[in-house]
């Protein structure tokens, strides 16, 4: 059990980042206007839903192991500002990660018998795992496309130059 603990500890750990990351991502994101301006909306969105998942999780294991774990507050690395692709590819990256994690606990609650465990990830995080890594690809698209039309409108801008 004690590997069980380490990885219930990992969940909650990439819980508590992802929190932080899509609230950074979000907050940059509503700087902007436009599409940029409804993905930052999304990513706000996902900051509170990821935050009453956390919390329902720490309640959940706090109640099945009778043990303390560890509330984390803080990510491991502070975040920076590199860029709209850059914050989508890394949220996109981190939720992936924090999906499989999440994959590891059912699978290895289901090998423990312990269902009302499996029945709470099932519930409360796989079914909308899916979901969420759907949207973001689609807003990953979007942020593409942005990305694309502004390296071709200053790629115009350029060639449109007099020449000296």
């Amino acid at each position: 059990m004690a590997e069980q603990g380490t990885i219930l500890e990992t969940v909650m750990h990439l819980q508590c980042l992802s929190i932080e990351t899509y609230k950074f991502v979000g907050l940059k994101l509503l700087e902007f206007t436009g599409a940029l301006e409804e993905v930052g909306l999304f990513f706000c969105v996902l900051s509170e839903k990821k935050q009453e998942g956390y919390t329902r999780l720490f309640q959940l294991l706090e109640d099945h192991f009778q043990c303390g774990f560890i509330l984390f507050t803080k990510p491991l690395k502070p975040l920076r500002w590199e860029g709209a692709l850059k914050a989508m590819e890394d949220a996109l990256d981190l939720e992936k990660r924090l999906e499989m994690v999440l994959r590891i606990v059912y699978f290895q609650a289901s090998d423990y018998e312990q269902s009302d465990l499996c029945d709470f990830f099932k519930t409360h995080f796989l079914e909308g795992e899916q979901k969420v890594l759907e949207e973001m690809q689609a807003h990953l698209g979007t942020v593409l496309s942005l990305e694309a039309q502004q390296e071709q409108s200053q790629h115009l801008q350029f060639s449109l130059q007099p020449k000296d």
